[in-house]
């Protein structure tokens, strides 16, 4: 079994691919924590060039507070 390191993490955070698959992780981990979400977008892949908000959640639940 491999080790992940912080260091294997910052290589990773530094590469085009971390940049497309971090907000499908966020996703991923917010579908996973809330069942009460009526809109959900987190861009990911090429559509993190857009312009816009990094991502965007509407829910009935009080999950967390994000400041842009």
């Amino acid at each position: 079994m491999k080790w992940i390191t912080s260091t294997t993490i910052k290589q990773w955070a530094d590469t085009r691919s971390a940049q497309g698959l971090l907000p499908e992780l966020i996703l991923r981990l917010i579908r996973a924590t809330s069942t009460n979400t009526s809109n959900i977008r987190f861009p990911n892949g090429d559509a993190v060039h857009l312009t816009g908000w990094d991502g965007v959640v509407e829910s009935a639940d009080a999950i967390f507070n994000i400041s842009p």
